[in-house]
């Protein structure tokens, strides 16, 4: 029984170590559009996505579900990795200095960033 226990307690060890950070955009849909972008250079390699498809980048250390694909967020992002640089930002979805420039869509939008470590809350913005 000792060698069970002792084998349990490694396994949730290496669990723990291993850190799963996970990035969710929330917005009001009826005042806006907003678009979330996660990048990240891991060594010498850079990847980019994009909220708005499901994608994968830097070997799988970040993920983009894609658009409403889950019920808590609009869009959501994982980073699977302990080390590296991330960088995440929002800009609406539609607007460009043609069409539909108007500042304040994304703050009529409300959109909420919520980082989480582990499934665990670290901050919302």
């Amino acid at each position: 029984m000792k060698k069970f226990c002792t084998l349990v307690v490694g396994l949730f060890l290496l669990v723990t170590v291993q850190a799963e950070y996970k990035i969710t955009l929330t917005w009001d849909e009826f005042e806006g559009e907003c678009n979330g972008f996660l990048s990240g250079t891991s060594g010498d390699d850079f990847g980019f996505l994009s909220g708005t498809s499901s994608a994968s980048a830097l070997d799988g250390k970040m993920e983009s579900l894609g658009e409403g694909r889950t019920w808590e967020a609009n869009q959501v992002f994982y980073i699977h990795a302990e080390e590296g640089f991330y960088t995440f930002w929002i800009k609406d979805k539609f607007a460009d200095e043609d069409m539909m420039a108007d500042p304040n869509l994304i703050s009529r939008a409300q959109p909420v960033v919520r980082i989480y470590r582990n499934e665990q809350l670290l901050t919302s913005i």
